[in-house]
């Protein structure tokens, strides 16, 4: 038996299937949409991250450092 969630996802994916239907460049928007919408998500968990290696709240200082410095090589 299909709980709550169940339906909510089958709901999104008979939306977006229908949208796709519709228009090609109506679900190009929505799908546009949708990843702007994840990497606001990556970017605010990683400023989040990087704003507490900052204040000092990560377990050891040297677990901080080394991922600071991973961070800094990246860049």
């Amino acid at each position: 038996m299909c709980e709550r969630g169940c339906v909510s996802v089958w709901l999104c994916l008979v939306l977006l299937t229908a949208v796709n239907m519709v228009s090609v460049k109506l679900s190009m928007k929505v799908q546009n949409v949708f990843t702007y919408a994840k990497l606001f998500a990556l970017t605010l968990i990683i400023l989040t991250g990087v704003v507490q290696l900052c204040l000092g709240t990560t377990t050891t200082r040297q677990h901080q450092l080394l991922v600071l410095l991973c961070v800094l090589r990246v860049r």
